[in-house]
């Protein structure tokens, strides 16, 4: 099974110790992996014993959840070979300390219908 997998489990047996009823959304894509009560979870993992010193998400998540984002936790589940652990950052702790990361790109179906070049073979050992 793999990492992630394990992970969103392990946050599923932690979620019916409090009495919730968590289900595995993660297939769906919808930017997080549990749904919980009114919990949005987003389960990253790591299978050693230090917890990981960030966490990435994408901007895409704003849209996605909406009003909702009011509800979205991080779950970290790390140390998952030996002995995991769990460490829950809730909404709050989120959206205070986000840190923006810029990242420019131009996607695919802006230069789809651009032609092709293509040199003869001649022409290709002459450039190199």
């Amino acid at each position: 099974m793999a990492q992630q997998e394990e992970s969103i489990k392990y946050v599923i047996k932690y979620e019916r110790t409090q009495g919730r009823k968590p289900i595995d959304v993660s297939k769906k894509l919808i930017g997080y992996d549990v749904k919980s009560g009114n919990r949005y979870i987003e389960v990253k993992s790591r299978p050693g014993s230090k917890i990981q010193p960030f966490v990435t998400l994408h901007n895409a998540l704003l849209r996605k959840l909406g009003r909702s984002l009011a509800y979205y936790y991080i779950y970290l589940v790390y140390d998952m070979k030996k002995n995991p652990k769990l460490v829950i950052i809730p909404p709050e702790i989120v959206f205070k300390n986000l840190e923006t990361k810029v990242s420019l790109l131009v996607r695919r179906k802006v230069y789809n219908k651009i032609k092709p070049i293509t040199l003869g073979k001649a022409d290709y050992c002459k450039i190199a």
